[in-house]
């Protein structure tokens, strides 16, 4: 077994951080925020475990001027019975649950009350009455003969040569007798 390089290890994770940066700052753009502070003061929260490695949410806040947490869950009456579940590994979907939860299970099941508004009446204009123009037939075009591919001359060629054999096998088929 080989050993392992962790200089390059470290050199692919440091470059691949870089990508996740970028594309974070580019979203930000896309939603139009172009990193600006005072419009996020609060900075971001990022979660899961990307959010664990080391030195990531520095140059993060580096790169965004940004603040930047971690998020984590402290509701002392959320448990998790599943030991292998870290809290902090889910912080976003315990999150929307704990919120779902708070918010009531009716909301979930009601399906929401549409109000229709009146359509306004239409009072139909003066118009001049429209001359209908009868529009030319489309011309018919005739489809064109099928031109024989190159497969389909080889297989005619097989063809008439596997018919002219079995004519010629006829022939030397016929008994003489002596």
């Amino acid at each position: 077994m080989g050993s392992v390089d962790y200089t390059q290890v470290n050199h692919y994770v440091s470059h691949r951080a870089g990508e996740i940066i970028a594309n974070i700052r580019e979203q930000l753009r896309y939603a139009g925020f172009d990193s600006k502070t005072s419009e996020l003061p609060a900075g971001i929260i990022i979660t899961g475990r990307g959010a664990l490695l080391s030195g990531f949410n520095e140059r993060l806040s580096q790169t965004l001027s940004m603040k930047i947490r971690t998020a984590n869950v402290n509701i002392p009456q959320m448990r998790i019975a599943d030991s292998r579940i870290s809290p902090s590994d889910a912080a976003d979907v315990l999150s929307i649950l704990y919120a779902a939860a708070c918010s009531g299970a009716v909301e979930c099941l009601v399906e929401p009350v549409i109000e229709r508004q009146p359509e306004p009446e239409y009072e139909p204009e003066q118009v001049s009455p429209v001359v209908e123009e009868i529009a030319p037939e489309p011309e018919v075009v005739k489809p064109r003969p099928r031109k024989h591919s190159f497969f389909d001359k080889v297989k005619d060629k097989v063809v008439g040569f596997m018919s002219e054999s079995e004519d010629d096998d006829d022939d030397d088929d016929t008994m003489v007798d002596d």
